[in-house]
């Protein structure tokens, strides 16, 4: 997904990675931005895949939604997960966000969201499978990026 701005663009991009916490590992999903040529966002133009719905908003201000998994084991904890899982791209009439889906499998959503419910994103889907000994918690906190 790019998000072409008046001087540059942004690409969000979703992909899976192994990540290990001591003798527990997990494939996770990840969320990376990274510049985009103009190449690429000419074939996103040529392939009609181009949403100008938003033109000509300014950027308010960007935050990260940041997600904290803490795994226990019969009540002893064994780990802590902390990832970025999507990004909040206020706007002058609302709050655009690129977010992933599932701790596991790498989907991006995109959303625009009214300035009074943009806080109603979804709970993340994830793979983590609780037992009777193993419990996971999770938290969300959105962090304002400064400019």
């Amino acid at each position: 997904m790019y998000l072409v701005l008046e001087k540059g663009a942004i690409s969000f991009l979703a992909d899976v990675e192994d990540v290990s916490f001591g003798d527990y590992w997990e494939t996770l999903s990840t969320l990376t931005t990274a510049e985009p040529t103009s190449e690429d966002i000419a074939i996103c133009a040529e392939t009609g895949n181009i949403y100008p719905k938003y033109r000509g908003q300014v950027i308010e201000a960007v935050s990260v939604i940041r997600e904290k998994v803490v795994s226990e084991i019969n009540g002893e904890f064994q780990y802590e997960y902390e990832t970025d899982m999507g990004v909040l791209i206020y706007l002058e009439g609302g709050v655009i966000s690129v977010v992933r889906t599932d701790h596991h499998i790498p989907v991006l959503k995109v959303s625009y969201h009214n300035l009074s419910d943009y806080l109603k994103i979804p709970a993340t889907s994830s793979l983590f499978e609780e037992d009777l000994h193993q419990r996971y918690s999770w938290d969300r906190s959105i962090i304002p990026i400064s400019s």
